[in-house]
């Protein structure tokens, strides 16, 4: 046999012996898989599904409360829908009742002025974690006006029904995984009432949400006011939130400074606050 006939000869048992090969490869494998007990081992876990581009809608429940020591406060509660249209924007609509109310002095006596009242917003939200919202939409108050005397009297009141806007635009930064910067401005055209609040936070406790509750620390300031008063206040809040519940709660307090452009001495004191989030499913 001559050279050629060698090399053909091993090529073909090279080839017959390749399925050999990988059958016992095969067997080897399969063998491997089984565990002691002879029983054929679980497949490999199925990776989970990539998160979807448009989150889902959901709802909110949103109150609060706020007042100072010379009878001025304000109060809400409204839902609030988002529903989500783009990867980092969505559509967004919310509700409230409110009620505010302030005093001023004029001509060495006083004027209190109380307002319930109904608002209604629509508009976008650009972002997520970081996001600025901007809406508007219209409002109702029924504003009663008393006047009172030097000694507190009331000798006069009216009424009346204001139907305007209402502008609302919130931003929201997390410089870090645990801090937030949060900025909102608020106008009201039934009675030009501005208010505007910067405030920032720092998480303190349960940093790997293993747990149900986790902790926040924050400062803020807030301007307020109309032709009637003018205020600013600074201050401090704590905030709890309750992980498996979706639900928020703050207590906020701090000091106020409050001046009437009509006229009247200035008056300072302190303020307290308390604030309602959850997320609803």
């Amino acid at each position: 046999m001559n050279i050629r006939s060698y090399l053909l000869t091993g090529l073909a048992i090279g080839l017959l012996a390749a399925p050999a090969a990988a059958q016992d490869q095969t067997a080897t494998t399969t063998a491997a898989a089984v565990g002691t007990s002879g029983q054929q081992q679980p497949p490999p876990p199925i990776a989970p599904a990539p998160e979807p581009l448009i989150k889902p809608s959901y709802w909110t429940a949103n109150a609060g409360f706020e007042t100072d020591t010379h009878n001025t406060g304000y109060g809400f509660i409204g839902p609030q829908y988002v529903k989500p249209f783009a990867s980092n924007m969505s559509w967004v609509a919310n509700a409230n009742a409110n009620y505010l109310y302030y005093e001023y002095p004029l001509g060495g006596g006083i004027n209190r002025v109380t307002a319930p009242g109904l608002t209604a917003h629509g508009g976008v939200l650009f972002g997520d974690r970081n996001y600025l919202q901007v809406a508007a939409g219209p409002s109702y108050r029924r504003i009663r006006l008393e006047n009172r005397d030097a000694f507190g009297t009331p000798f006069g009141t009216s009424s009346d029904n204001r139907y305007g806007v209402d502008l609302d635009v919130d931003g929201n930064v997390d410089p870090t995984d645990h801090s937030n910067i949060y900025a909102i401005y608020d106008f009201n055209s039934t009675d030009n009432y501005n208010w505007a609040r910067l405030a920032a936070k720092q998480q303190i406790t349960n940093f790997n949400w293993s747990s149900s509750l986790a902790h926040f620390i924050g400062v803020e300031a807030i301007g307020q006011g109309n032709r009637d008063i003018h205020s600013t206040q600074i201050g401090a809040f704590w905030e709890t939130a309750f992980v498996p519940a979706h639900v928020s709660l703050m207590v906020r307090g701090g000091w106020k400074r409050s001046t009437f452009p009509l006229g009247g001495p200035d008056q300072t004191g302190p303020w307290v606050a308390i604030g309602f989030w959850q997320r609803l499913r």
